[in-house]
């Protein structure tokens, strides 16, 4: 087998022969290891660049805020993901390799990382995607809060069980169990919700919302798998609801 000769404008950390260029000699059995170095040096070289190439197209109206929120996000996802997009550039300085031992390293970038690019691409548009869908569950958030904060209260207290099943028992300021009542209240609110197919997170926080109770206790968050749900309670609902890890034993079943 031939050595690999790669030429580029770039700085290889070779050697500079004529007219600027630079060449890298790549021996044989060295070869694998190189192309994977090779491949790590395209990605942080040309990656940002790449990733961001068309991202004017995908954040028209966009501030300048949540442009740099939506990049700050992409690079978030693209280094997560650094070993793929390196896998991708790899097979493709392989392939190349294997028809060739003269890589134009300049023409490579431009005309063999197109899998890369449409991969970055792809990346670009999830991330633009989630960002939006958050931004747009957050404006969802604090309608709810305006909502509870606006809403007479049904109730002065509602205390709140968080069962080892991921289902929810509720009682009213008498300590009496009000579970059947409250789980009919939300199918009566929401018709169209198969009993069967219901969440129970979703049920729990229209519950909360249709009673608007003063003051929420929700016990045993310690069976509450989804903590994210916590926090998206604590912001509905803030300074009315709060939070215990134990259920007491009047409470238990």
């Amino acid at each position: 087998m031939e050595e690999i000769v790669i030429i580029s404008k770039k700085n290889l950390s070779d050697f500079k022969g004529e007219n600027g260029i630079y060449c890298l000699k790549i021996k044989p059995h060295k070869k694998e290891e190189a192309l994977h170095r090779l491949a790590e040096w395209l990605h942080e070289t040309y990656g940002e660049e790449i990733l961001f190439q068309k991202i004017s197209a995908y954040t028209g109206g966009m501030s300048s805020q949540e442009v740099n929120n939506v990049k700050r996000l992409a690079l978030q996802e693209f280094s997560r993901e650094k070993e793929g997009f390196v896998r991708f550039i790899m097979d493709s300085l392989t392939d190349l390799a294997e028809v060739s031992n003269f890589i134009n390293l300049d023409g490579f970038t431009f005309f063999g990382m197109q899998e890369y690019r449409k991969e970055a691409e792809y990346l670009l548009e999830d991330c633009i995607e989630a960002y939006l869908s958050r931004e747009s569950y957050r404006e969802f958030l604090d309608l709810l809060h305006y909502f509870v904060e606006l809403e007479e209260s049904r109730l002065s207290q509602l205390y709140v069980v968080a069962n080892t099943d991921g289902s929810y028992r509720f009682y009213d300021e008498s300590y009496q169990e009000i579970t059947m009542k409250c789980e009919q209240m939300f199918l009566d609110e929401f018709p169209e919700i198969d009993e069967e197919a219901e969440k129970e997170n979703d049920m729990l926080i229209s519950i909360l919302v249709i009673l608007v109770p003063e003051k929420i206790i929700l016990y045993g968050i310690k069976n509450v798998k989804n903590k994210n749900f916590l926090i998206t309670l604590q912001n509905i609902f803030q300074k009315r609801i709060c939070f215990l890890e134990e259920v007491p034993q009047f409470f238990m079943q």
